[in-house]
């Protein structure tokens, strides 16, 4: 299924992009023979016939191969407007088919379906622009063969206001510039297929108020690190509004549900010669299980935010480049069904549980990382100069943790600790509530009393006091590589 989207997207893109070589004026045959050369790079092309006439040219009989897919198309008309621009209408259907003998099928067919769909090229020597719109856009799955027997499957992708702009830049150089923004009003997907044990899968999704935006310079080099010192280039960013989705699963002898809804979200990835980062946020989350073989009732929680993000640098480099991870769990409210497996009794506070880790620094590495054997043969392919633990929060059961710090990386210095590079800096942290809610957890029996006395223990030990169940404490590294802890040296 994969390949089947890859090629289909494929096909799809190349109604609306083309590489060009660098000419004067934009005419129809123009437009129809950079778009027929770029067909030929994503697949095999078939025409069976070429009608041109003023200001007009009809490709015919379409048809594009790459193994295992096929995709046909009935027309794809060029219309030069007479003001130096060419609109590109397409027949409204594009067959899609899929043969392979994989595990998941054995055939697959669907139909993509255009309303109201046009894009308009402009541009000049070294420019192309492309706007295109359609008033909707249904993919349909018709058929889906598996085993050699008609899988009973229905499977229908409908995306509403579809509207857009890509724009080439430089072109006829060896490095063209690609921008392009996309958006959809609404989206909406519909499931429904039946394998041959008779488990049945229903699925429906839906959401609004998309938008998909990007950058890429592509250089002619095919070495990545090669390929990101000569200029390469992506930036993609995804963002999205109010969203749900629901399935259900009819096995022989259970039947799941799941369920979830969000207030919206945004993903985001750039990769180039600074570095690759990535961050995916999900806002006002809702989730809701159920399983009828489980002795148990529905599952329901919430969370106010997830984000997931990192930094990385890439190439081998003198100076130090910046990198960092970062997680975040916010507000998370499981429902009172969930609370009551471990404490029916309430005695745990029921406030939302929340989880903020982030760490960022400096680093380089000292080796290729997209060569096998200099990274196979290095000892130490990397090296921090900095390490701060910029945001830390736990709060869960009325009890919080918070944190924070930073150590500078002396890497000329490996006798102060057996060989390894001395840090110096130091990181705080203070937790509130912590003996209360050990104590609660004691007396519901989920922490041994022995266990309870020992964490108790080690906290009076290794912080210092500032109030009723508020501690603090601080652990440092000294220049002179002392390690200290709240000012007394324990190494």
């Amino acid at each position: 299924m994969e390949r089947t989207l890859i090629t289909g997207a494929a096909a799809g893109l190349a109604l609306c992009l083309s590489a060009p070589t660098a000419l004067a004026q934009l005419t129809a045959q123009v437009i129809a023979d950079e778009w027929l050369e770029t067909a030929e790079v994503a697949a095999s092309i078939t025409v069976s016939e070429r009608i041109e006439g003023a200001g007009v040219v009809e490709l015919r009989g379409i048809v594009l191969e790459e193994e295992p897919a096929r995709v046909s198309l009935d027309w794809l008309r060029f219309t030069e407007t007479g003001d130096g621009r060419v609109e590109i209408v397409a027949h409204p259907e594009i067959v899609v088919e899929v043969v392979g003998d994989t595990p998941e099928f054995d055939r697959f067919i669907g139909t993509l379906v255009f309303s109201d769909a046009m894009t308009t090229v402009s541009g000049d020597d070294t420019l192309r622009r492309f706007d295109y719109d359609a008033a909707g856009m249904v993919f349909r799955g018709d058929a889906f063969d598996r085993d050699g027997g008609r899988m009973p499957f229905d499977f229908l992708l409908d995306i509403g206001g579809l509207s857009g702009q890509t724009s080439v830049a430089e072109m006829g150089s060896d490095r063209p510039s690609t921008t392009f923004s996309t958006n959809f009003a609404r989206v909406s997907m519909l499931l429904d297929m039946t394998t041959p044990d008779g488990e049945r899968t229903r699925a429906t999704a839906e959401g609004a108020d998309y938008r998909l935006a990007g950058t890429l310079v592509l250089p002619p080099e095919d070495e990545v690190d090669v390929m990101l010192k000569d200029g390469f280039r992506v930036a993609l960013e995804m963002a999205s509004g109010p969203g749900s989705s629901f399935s259900r699963i009819e096995g022989p002898w259970s039947e799941q549900e799941f369920r979830s809804s969000s207030q919206g979200g945004r993903i985001a990835f750039a990769m180039s010669a600074d570095g690759m980062s990535g961050e995916i946020t999900t806002r006002g989350l809702e989730i809701g299980f159920a399983d009828d073989a489980m002795p148990m009732p529905p599952l329901e929680a919430s969370l106010g935010e997830i984000t997931i993000g990192f930094t990385v640098p890439l190439l081998e480099d003198d100076g130090a480049r910046p990198f960092g991870l970062m997680l975040r769990l916010i507000d998370l409210r499981p429902d009172e069904a969930i609370f009551a497996m471990f404490d029916p009794a309430g005695m745990i506070p029921r406030d939302p549980a929340s989880l903020a880790l982030e760490f960022t620094g400096t680093g380089r590495w000292l080796v290729n990382i997209f060569d096998d054997l200099a990274l196979d043969m290095s000892d130490e392919p990397a090296e921090l100069e900095s390490l701060a633990l910029t945001d830390f929060r736990v709060s869960l059961g009325g009890a919080e943790l918070r944190g924070e710090g930073r150590f500078d990386i002396d890497n000329d210095d490996r006798a102060t600790f057996g060989g390894l590079p001395k840090p110096v800096g130091g990181v705080e942290v203070s937790a509130m509530g912590v003996l209360a809610l050990l104590e609660t957890l004691t007396e519901m029996g989920l922490v041994p009393l022995e266990e309870a006395n020992q964490l108790r223990g080690g906290l009076m030990m290794f912080s210092v006091p500032e109030g009723e169940d508020s501690f603090r404490s601080r652990l440092e590294i000294t220049p002179e590589g002392a390690v200290l802890a709240n000012g007394v040296r324990i190494q």
